[in-house]
């Protein structure tokens, strides 16, 4: 009696071993499914865009640490020319698939006519705001939030950023780095230049929220477009462009005084604030790393 109790003990906790390791499993390939830019047309000034918290800075992150499965929830809701509602929110997706939060940060930012803050008329409105989001099977996003009376109206609907072209890719990425000076006296500050460039580029290309494939396919044909010899100088030339975007990736690291040298470090400062921004760098330097 007591082996047939031992048994099914075992029976049961390897039972629930798989179960957990396949729920750990879906969770992962849930959670690759809700970083986006999501809109509701009924909504039509309210952009949501939620990312993964492993490019998100502390104050990305409101002072917290970031988490497995964990994403950085922004939504910007425009009621007039002057006028902007912020949503923020840092949560992750638990085991049932949903990406809950609650920590939610309301505020409404009011712009005089020549867009300066209006301090007076800016201001929290909500700093605990509990809700979820959920993924539906027909890739819509659904809404239930403590705060917002509207959220359970909403159905978000994925945005893709357009992809550009295989000959776009190759003057706006592939050429400027063939350009890179290197082992000269300003070499130092055309990288800086090249490096804000790239950014630049970032901030109107949303790389992380295409079409993979058509945004890889679209890189292979740029490469393609050039001759062996210049594809052999643009692995030389983006390995040490890619140093210097990945080390600008560490929230900890100063930009250097040849930003300042090259006339870009109030530029770059900007852009690097932005974690939609920095995603995308780090997806375009894993991307000209494997070119």
């Amino acid at each position: 009696m007591k082996k047939g109790i031992v048994l099914l003990c075992m029976v049961v906790l390897i039972s629930a071993m798989f179960s957990n390791a396949l729920s750990e499993t879906q969770t992962e390939r849930v959670s690759a499914n809700y970083a986006g830019i999501w809109v509701d047309p009924n909504y039509d000034r309210e952009e949501l865009v939620i990312l993964p918290q492993d490019v998100c800075w502390e104050d990305d992150l409101m002072g917290e640490e970031a988490r497995e499965n964990g994403f950085m929830m922004n939504m910007n809701w425009s009621s007039s020319a002057t006028v902007m509602w912020n949503y923020h929110m840092t949560g992750t997706v638990g085991p049932a698939g949903t990406l809950q939060y609650t920590n939610g940060l309301a505020a409404n930012y009011t712009f005089t006519g020549s867009g300066e803050l209006d301090v007076d008329e800016t201001g929290i409105l909500e700093d605990n705001g509990i809700g979820e989001f959920m993924l539906g099977a027909d890739g819509t996003l659904t809404w239930k939030d403590s705060y917002m009376e509207d959220a359970g109206k909403m159905v978000f609907r994925r945005e893709k950023t357009p992809v550009f072209s295989a000959e776009e890719a190759a003057g706006d990425i592939l050429k400027p780095v063939l350009m890179l000076e290197t082992g000269t006296a300003g070499s130092s500050l055309k990288l800086a230049e090249l490096v804000r460039d790239i950014y630049s580029f970032c901030s109107v290309n949303l790389l992380w929220n295409m079409d993979r494939n058509a945004y890889e396919s679209a890189l292979r044909g740029a490469m393609d477009s050039l001759n062996e010899s210049e594809q052999v100088l643009f692995r030389e030339k983006a390995a040490i462009a890619a140093e210097e975007l990945e080390r600008l990736q560490k929230e900890n690291e100063e930009l250097g005084a040849v930003y300042g040298d090259a006339d870009v470090d109030e530029q770059m400062l900007e852009l690097r604030e932005d974690p939609s921004i920095r995603l995308s760098v780090k997806m375009l330097t894993d991307s000209i790393k494997g070119l």
